[in-house]
């Protein structure tokens, strides 16, 4: 269709061949289209309502009212708070109340929630709508199906398409960088649906319309070629990008389904989602997760045998070989910033094989995963894809941070097969540190203890919380006094970095985990903070395992001094704090995708990794256990191991 790639051409010669101009009259996504949104609204002399929440009304739902105004329209607006919104009965009876008879055409002034909104709702109402997008985050602006959340399941009914579309690139790059990433991904995701699409028709002689299929693969190629510059937020790329959405819209538009744009990846992200939503959960972004199945339903299609004498079977075989390498999508992804894996998204282990067992039954669709079960396929491959990507994250990671006590030891034994780890990925080239929350004692006394079972460590190799909190305090609180209140271990590690802690009149008040702890010096801190002092905490935990139970920690103790003296939580410093991840990164001297953090506590050690590049193992031996995870929603692992001793990753050189 478009053998050029112009995808601004592609959109035209869509329009025309196509006949798509009856379903979408108006399609403006050239510069300055936000002002002609303004003069469209005037026409007809009818009444609008425009429909935006506060961030996208800043955006340009404010612009787009003072045009039409000037132009002389009449309207009404409906402003959503800035709190997420979800397109669900809530959302719906709040535009059902503000949509008035006289209201002759509903207006959304924003991307997926409040198009599918108002998409939805105009659909119900007998009324057209219009949309004025502001972020290229997702295909639905030129479809006819309307993603909802009904009685707390995604589901997306078919509705109809807005009577004009408005996506002025000048407004759209400057969408957040999430949702550039989003609709990267959401465009990506068209390399897997697509495959189904092909699988489907060779297995069940499902119809595959030749103009629509090139459509599809134009808007997919046109997008990626300009992926890259799209991150860099250049206009031609973002217009291109968006250009590749609608195009991948009217799709599915004219195929009555959503099938030309969505197959296992759509699968496995719906069923992410609504397995968030029913643990309570706020999942991510769509298109964020549809990049990362993506990546998932890459690596399913390499688990299909070769050279089998089945027909579904060698038809698949022939379909995954014309597939891109997954190294191709990933780099592109990359590239935007987008999530990689699927703990960046949400989903840990557990859930990735319950996704690959049942995201099958959400539709009837044919798609790989459908083969793989009914080719007795589908069992190993949830299994195989879950260890892989845990293979993966250890594979790419050039630094190990582990964590001490249910890690490496517990109390004084060494975990079975952990000297032997160490020893493996210093064979691999790779390294390792420790990383302890714990503040009752100081590296001294910690490298002592590692020594004492056999694993001898050069100090650089120890690093603790204290030290984060020292840092701070040598480098953004310089010259304040300081008093503290942890054991003589503590107080001897602040004397070595230079900080007397001081009685009278501190500046800053600092809790530790003090095993001594008295009601006096719990006394002083309260008094100290009442008085205006800055209180920082060592750390966070709440409890620490003893021998026949657990003690008050840090964060137990830091919670008597806020509730006597009505103070606010203090910062704290170890894991999982930025704070500590940050200070981990410097003295190791890799980035963050390069490290991997190894323990036992889902809420410290592997919760440091949210919302960052690095990457996590949780280890069985110590505190939590595989059925804990789904409680721990900022803290997702991208491997689960019975211990360090099972944590595997290709010898040889450094990654």
């Amino acid at each position: 269709m478009c053998p050029g790639k112009n995808i601004s051409r592609c959109l035209r010669e869509a329009l025309i061949i196509l006949d798509y101009k009856h379903i979408i009259p108006l399609i403006d996504t050239a510069p300055g289209a936000l002002g002609r949104a303004g003069a469209y609204l005037a026409r007809d002399g009818g009444k609008r309502l425009v429909v935006s929440d506060e961030n996208t009304r800043e955006a340009a739902g404010r612009r787009l009212c003072e045009s039409a105004l000037a132009a002389g329209a009449r309207l009404d607006e409906l402003v959503f708070p800035r709190e997420e919104l979800t397109a669900d009965e809530s959302a719906i009876g709040a535009l059902l109340a503000a949509a008035r008879p006289e209201h002759t055409l509903l207006v959304a002034v924003g991307s997926g929630t409040l198009n599918d909104l108002c998409k939805y709702v105009s659909f119900k109402l007998g009324k057209p709508f219009a949309v004025v997008g502001t972020a290229p985050s997702m295909d639905g602006y030129a479809s006819s199906g309307a993603a909802m959340t009904l009685g707390g399941v995604k589901v997306t009914p078919q509705t109809h398409c807005p009577r004009a579309l408005f996506c002025d690139p000048e407004i759209l790059k400057d969408a957040p960088a999430g949702m550039l990433c989003s609709g990267l991904g959401d465009m990506l995701g068209k390399v897997s649906s697509l495959a189904d699409w092909e699988l489907s028709h060779a297995v069940t002689g499902e119809a595959m319309p030749e103009p629509i299929r090139l459509l599809m693969r134009d808007a997919l190629t046109a997008v990626t070629q300009n992926a890259l510059a799209a991150a860099r937020r250049d206009t031609a790329a973002v217009q291109a990008l968006t250009e590749g959405l609608i195009l991948s819209g009217i799709a599915m538009t004219l195929y009555g389904d959503s099938r030309p744009a969505s197959g296992t990846e759509h699968h496995l992200s719906h069923y992410w989602e609504s397995t968030c939503l029913a643990e309570g959960r706020k999942p991510a972004p769509h298109g964020q997760k549809v990049g990362v199945a993506t990546l998932c339903a890459l690596r399913l299609w390499q688990y299909l045998p070769r050279g089998s004498a089945r027909p579904a079977l060698a038809a698949a075989e022939k379909i995954a070989a014309a597939l891109p390498p997954l190294s191709q999508i990933e780099e592109t992804l990359a590239a935007s910033g987008a999530p990689l894996t699927p703990a960046q998204v949400g989903v840990h282990p557990a859930m990735l094989r319950d996704s690959v067992l049942y995201a099958k039954d959400r539709k009837p669709t044919y798609t790989l995963l459908r083969l793989l079960h009914e080719h007795g396929l589908l069992e190993k491959a949830s299994r195989d894809l879950a260890r892989d990507w845990g293979l993966a994250a250890a594979a790419k990671s050039r630094c190990f941070v582990l964590d001490l006590d249910g890690t490496t030891y517990l109390g004084e034994k060494l975990i079975p097969g952990a000297r032997e780890f160490l020893e493996r990925v210093e064979a691999s080239g790779r390294e390792y540190v420790f990383f302890t929350n714990n503040s009752s004692k100081d590296k001294r006394e910690y490298l002592e203890k590692l020594a004492a079972l056999g694993i001898a460590v050069p100090p650089e190799k120890m690093l603790t919380s204290a030290q984060v909190l020292i840092e701070f305090l040598q480098t953004e609180r310089a010259g304040k006094s300081v008093w503290v209140a942890g054991t003589d271990a503590l107080l001897r590690a602040f004397r070595e970095a230079g900080i007397e802690p001081q009685g009278e009149n501190p500046d800053i008040a600092v809790i530790g985990f003090d095993t001594g702890i008295t009601y006096e010096k719990l006394q002083k801190l309260h008094n100290i903070v009442s008085g205006g002092a800055e209180f920082l905490a060592v750390h966070t935990d709440y409890a620490c395992p003893v021998q026949g139970g657990s003690m008050p920690d840090c964060g137990s103790l830091a919670k008597v001094v806020t509730a006597s003296a009505r103070a606010a939580e203090p910062p704290h410093f170890g894991k999982p704090s930025a704070r500590a991840l940050g200070y981990i990164a410097r003295q190791t001297g890799f980035r963050e995708a390069e490290l991997c953090f190894v323990g036992d506590r889902l809420y410290t050690d592997i919760a440091v990794t949210a919302g960052t590049a690095a990457s996590s193992v949780l280890v069985l031996s110590g505190e939590s256990r595989e059925e804990d995870v789904p409680g721990y929603p900022a803290a997702c692992p991208d491997m689960i191991a019975p211990s360090v001793a099972d944590i595997a990753f290709p010898a040889g050189a450094r990654p």
